[in-house]
C-alpha cells in the first residue's frame, strides 16, 4: 500500500462576525415580537418569554410544577389530547420556570402552525390545573427532588450557595420536598394570573416564517391578558467570608468540590473579558485545569470553570469529583492555577488555542436561526445590553497574554476562594 500523507486542516483566523437583527414590533397590547427569518425547512420555533418565575413564587417548586401542569389539559383538551394534538402536527412543546422568568416554547411545522398555535393559545390562557393532575406532579417534583439532593453534586452545590449568595439570600434556601408537597391548584392559578400578561413579555418567532406564520404569532401574543408583567424579587448577592464547609455523605464514592469566587455584574466593562478568561482557566478540555488536574495529576475524570453571571449577581464557579484522597491536593492545585494566571503571561500556543475555541463558539451563536434566537431570548431573560454579542467578538479579537493575566491578578483570588465539599 502507498504511504499516505496525513496533513491536518488548515486553521484560519476568525472572519468577521456579526449577529444578525431581529425585526421586532411592540404590538397594541404590549407585547414585544422579534422574528429571525432564515434556515431552508419549513419549520419555526415560537417562544415567549415572560417575566416571573421560581424568585417570585411562594417556592421554586411551586414554579415548576405550574409549568410542568400547564401542558396536561387545558381549554377542554385533557393532557393525554394535548400530547396527541402535538404528536400528530409533529410538534414539540416545552414549558418552563427559570430564576426570573418562565418560557413557554414551541417547534413546529409551517403546515400544521395553525392547528399548533391554537393549542397553545389554550395551554396559556386556559389551563385546567387540575387536582388529580397536580397531585402527581407534585409528588413526581419531591421524588425528584428527594433524588437530586442525594447526590454529592448537589449537596455540595446546596452547602456553597450560602458562601457565595450570602446565607440569607432566597436562592441561598434549600429547595425540600415538602414545598413541592404543598402545592396547591389555587396557588397555581394565582400564579399563573400574574405571569402570563401581554405587557412585559417578549416572544421569538425563528425559522422560515411567511406571513401566515407570523400572523398566527401576533393573534397569539394579542390573545394574552393585558396588564404589566409580574415584578421580580431581586436580591444582591452578599458573598460570606472566604472558608471551606465539608458536608459528610456516607457511602459516597466520590467527593464532589466546588469552589467559588465574587465577580463582577455583566454590565461591568470586565465581565467579558473575565469571562474568556475563566474559560482558559477551565472552560474546554485543553484549559489549564484540566490539562494539570486531570490530564498530568490524574486527581480527576473532569473539572471545569464557569463565569456564571444572573440577574441577582455574579460568581466563578469550579467544581470536580474525585476521590476523598485527593480532595486536599485538587484544591491546592485550584490555588495554584489562579496564582500562576495572574503573574504568568500564557504561551503563544495556548493563546492560539483558546483564541480558536472562543472563535468556534461565538460561530456557532450565528450559525443558524434557531442559534440566533436562542441569544436573544437569552439576552431578555437576562437583561443583556445590545451589542453584547459584538463585544465579545471585540474583545476575543483583542485578548492577549497581558489582559488575560490583567484578569486573573484581578478577580483570581486564591485566598478568596469559598470551597464546599460533599462526600465520605
Amino acid at each position: 500500500m502507498a504511504n499516505t500523507k496525513i496533513q491536518a486542516p488548515e486553521v484560519h483566523e476568525m472572519g468577521e462576525l456579526r449577529m444578525p437583527k431581529p425585526e421586532t414590533e411592540v404590538l397594541p397590547n404590549g407585547a414585544v415580537l422579534s422574528v429571525i427569518d432564515g434556515g431552508s425547512q419549513e419549520i419555526n420555533d415560537f417562544s415567549i418569554v415572560f417575566a416571573g418565575g421560581q424568585a417570585e413564587a411562594s417556592s421554586p417548586a411551586e414554579a415548576k410544577v405550574m409549568a410542568s401542569v400547564m401542558p396536561e389539559g387545558a381549554g377542554g383538551l385533557s393532557g393525554a389530547e394535548v400530547s396527541e394534538a402535538l404528536d400528530f402536527r409533529g410538534a414539540r412543546l416545552n414549558v418552563y420556570c427559570g430564576r426570573h422568568h418562565t418560557v413557554f416554547d414551541v417547534a413546529s411545522l409551517n403546515s400544521m402552525v395553525d392547528g399548533v398555535f391554537d393549542i397553545g393559545r389554550r395551554i396559556l390562557l386556559d389551563p385546567a390545573f387540575d387536582a388529580n393532575v397536580v397531585e402527581n406532579m407534585r409528588e413526581r417534583a419531591a421524588n425528584d427532588l428527594a433524588l437530586q439532593q442525594s447526590k454529592v453534586e448537589n449537596i455540595s452545590r446546596i452547602a456553597l450557595n450560602p458562601l457565595i449568595m450570602g446565607p440569607s439570600h432566597p436562592e441561598a434556601q434549600p429547595e425540600t420536598p415538602e414545598q413541592a408537597l404543598s402545592v396547591v391548584p389555587d396557588a397555581l392559578c394565582r400564579l399563573h394570573e400574574r405571569i402570563v400578561r401581554a405587557k412585559g413579555c417578549h416572544a421569538f418567532l425563528s425559522g422560515r416564517v411567511p406571513e401566515s406564520v407570523r400572523r398566527e404569532a401576533r393573534e397569539l401574543l394579542m390573545s394574552l391578558p393585558s396588564g404589566d408583567g409580574c415584578p421580580l424579587s431581586v436580591y444582591p448577592y452578599e458573598p460570606e467570608p472566604p472558608q471551606r464547609v465539608d458536608v459528610a455523605k456516607a457511602g459516597a464514592l466520590q467527593s464532589s468540590v466546588r469552589c467559588a469566587l465574587p465577580a463582577p455584574a455583566r454590565s461591568n466593562p470586565d465581565y467579558v473579558p473575565l469571562r474568556m478568561t475563566v474559560k482558559a482557566l477551565g472552560g474546554y478540555f485543553g484549559s489549564r485545569l484540566m490539562k494539570n488536574i486531570r490530564e498530568d495529576k490524574g486527581y480527576t475524570y473532569g473539572i471545569s470553570a464557569y463565569l456564571l453571571g444572573a440577574i441577582d449577581g455574579s460568581y466563578i464557579s469550579i467544581s470536580a469529583q474525585a476521590d476523598e484522597a485527593y480532595v486536599d491536593a485538587l484544591i491546592e492545585e485550584v490555588r495554584k492555577e489562579l496564582s500562576l494566571m495572574g503573574s504568568e503571561p500564557i504561551g503563544s500556543d495556548e493563546l492560539r488555542r483558546h483564541k480558536q475555541h472562543i472563535a468556534s463558539e461565538l460561530m456557532q451563536m450565528i450559525d443558524d436561526p434557531f442559534a440566533v434566537n436562542d441569544y436573544y431570548r437569552t439576552q431578555a431573560i437576562l437583561g443583556l445590553a445590545d451589542g453584547y454579542y459584538e463585544r465579545q467578538v471585540e474583545v476575543a479579537s483583542a485578548l492577549s497574554p497581558e489582559l488575560i493575566m490583567e484578569m486573573a491578578a484581578r478577580y483570581f483570588h486564591a485566598d478568596s476562594l469559598r470551597i464546599a465539599v460533599a462526600g465520605a
